[in-house]
């Protein structure tokens, strides 16, 4: 939790709200944070990377995400990533059908 309060508060915000909608798409996202497109896009990419977001493609190519937030002691570890242990997330990262 240490982590995500370190966030910037838009961010941390974002992470906390995903976190209690259990999963949304980008625009929803938008509508949150009030901001535009491309501001919105660049942020939950960056989330992403950070690991505290994951996000599914969709059949019909709408991306969703969804809180995955990781232990420090992972990210300290660098097993945070796309090189890392297999997430509990890791169903959820897989195109649906």
């Amino acid at each position: 939790m240490a982590q995500l309060l370190a966030l910037p508060p838009l961010e941390r915000d974002l992470v906390l709200w995903i976190q209690r909608q259990t999963a949304c798409t980008a625009e929803a996202a938008q509508a949150f944070l009030g901001q535009d497109e491309a501001t919105t896009l660049e942020m939950l990419q960056t989330l992403e990377q950070q690991s505290y977001l994951v996000s599914q493609l969709s059949a019909e190519g709408v991306s969703t995400y969804q809180a995955g937030l990781i232990s420090m002691r992972q990210r300290r570890l660098g097993l945070a990533g796309p090189s890392a242990t297999p997430s509990p997330f890791k169903q959820w990262t897989q195109p649906l059908e």
